[in-house]
C-alpha cells in the first residue's frame, strides 16, 4: 500500500501500488507525449490512461492529479503552468544553439561508474524553476539564476559516464555550490553507485 503525507498526496491510499506503476508507464510511454517532446497537457489524460482492455485498470478523472502529483514525488516531472507538465526523459535529444563563456567558466566533472538515465531528468525536476526552456534538451540543460547573477550549462556524457557542470558569472561558486547539492541528493538515492567528483586540468 503507498501512503503519503505531503498535503496534495494524504488523501488518498493506493493498495494496489500497481494501479500507479500502470498509469506512469501508460504516460510516460504514450506516442502523443513523445511526439511533443515531453509536454502533456493534462486534458489528454482522459485519452492516455482510457481503459482499452479488461485487464486495464481505471483511473477516475478526480484521480488525475494524484498521479502527476507522485510522479513530481518521484521527480519524474515538473510543472509548466496548471494545466501543463513536462517530462525531461522524453525531451528532443538535439542540443539547441546558444552562447555560453567558457573561458571565464567554473569547470567540474562527476565521474560515474555507471550512470544511470534517471539521474539528468531528476535533476532537471530539482532545478526547474531556473531552466530557460528554449535550452533543454534529454542529456543537457543551461539554467539562469538572477539571485546569483549566474548562468550554468550542465550535460551528461552518457557513453563517458560522466556528467560536465560550467557556471558563469557574478556568484557562480554559489550557484555551483546549489547544483552540486542537487546532484549529491540524487546520487545518495541510488545505492551503492560511486560517483567521484572531479575538477579538470586545463
Amino acid at each position: 500500500m503507498l501512503h503519503f503525507k505531503e498535503f496534495k498526496l494524504q488523501e488518498t491510499q493506493v493498495i494496489k501500488p500497481e494501479w500507479v506503476t500502470s498509469a506512469v508507464y501508460k504516460i510516460i510511454n504514450s506516442r502523443e507525449i513523445t511526439e511533443s517532446k515531453g509536454l502533456l497537457k493534462l486534458h489528454r489524460l482522459d485519452d492516455i490512461l482510457k481503459k482499452e482492455k479488461d485487464s486495464d485498470y481505471y483511473y477516475p478523472r478526480d484521480k488525475y492529479r494524484y498521479i502527476i502529483d507522485l510522479m513530481q514525488k518521484f521527480e519524474l516531472c515538473y510543472e509548466i503552468d496548471s494545466e501543463t507538465i513536462l517530462i525531461p526523459d522524453l525531451l528532443e535529444v538535439r542540443e539547441p544553439a546558444f552562447d555560453f563563456d567558457y573561458t571565464t567558466a567554473l569547470k567540474f566533472l562527476i565521474q560515474y561508474d555507471f550512470l544511470p538515465r534517471s539521474v539528468m531528468p531528476r535533476f532537471m525536476v530539482k532545478m526547474h524553476r531556473d531552466i530557460n526552456h528554449e535550452w533543454h534538451w534529454r542529456t543537457g540543460v543551461v539554467l539562469e539564476n538572477p539571485s546569483f547573477r549566474s548562468t550554468a550549462e550542465v550535460i551528461a556524457d552518457n557513453e563517458e559516464k560522466r556528467i560536465h557542470i560550467y557556471v558563469q558569472g557574478e556568484q557562480k561558486r554559489d550557484y555551483f555550490a546549489a547544483l552540486l547539492h542537487s546532484f549529491r541528493s540524487i546520487n545518495d538515492s541510488f545505492e551503492k553507485l560511486e560517483a567521484v567528483e572531479k575538477v579538470p586540468l586545463p
